[in-house]
């Protein structure tokens, strides 16, 4: 994981397809949070706030969408809760101990809510809780965790194409 402008200085120097080569899981920028590394690793994202309410800027990181080996059972899936056996633990109170998982299936990404208690939602859309299908996920979806946890799913494709925009000012 990466503060998302360190990872766009590096991305910037690369063509499109070594970002690419160098990219191939999607990833998620990450608000709110700051991320810390555990023994376990574990990606930890915990309730100390990276900037003042009174800052209009909000900093992201850059995290890897991606199983994390031997973390639980659940080997199809890249869990996320507040338990540390999930494979994104987000220490906040909204978040469920096993708030839910994303899954691949043949190329496209789904997110699915695992019967939190504050829900999630897609694009201001809510997941129905505990659907196993879930809500497939297009890259610069807006993914919301029990009202107050935002993430930004990307695609390593659309990763590629929001750093050249924002290299260009957009």
């Amino acid at each position: 994981m990466i503060e998302f402008d360190q990872f766009l200085k590096s991305a910037g120097a690369l063509t499109r397809g070594e970002f690419l080569e160098a990219h191939q899981q999607p990833q998620l920028l990450v608000g709110e949070f700051q991320i810390q590394e555990t023994t376990f690793q574990t990606t930890r994202l915990t309730r100390e706030r990276l900037w003042s309410r009174d800052q209009p800027a909000q900093r992201f990181f850059v995290v890897s969408l991606a199983k994390r080996e031997g973390s639980n059972a659940f080997a199809s899936m890249v869990t996320f809760g507040r338990a540390g056996n999930n494979d994104l633990v987000f220490e906040h109170d909204r978040v469920s101990k096993f708030h839910g998982y994303f899954r691949e299936v043949d190329g496209d990404w789904f997110v699915c809510d695992a019967t939190s208690q504050n829900g999630t939602t897609v694009n201001e859309t809510e997941v129905v809780k505990g659907d196993k299908q879930g809500v497939p996920l297009e890259s610069g979806a807006k993914i919301c965790l029990g009202e107050q946890v935002d993430l930004i799913f990307y695609t390593p494709e659309g990763l590629h194409a929001h750093c050249q925009a924002k290299l260009r000012g957009g």
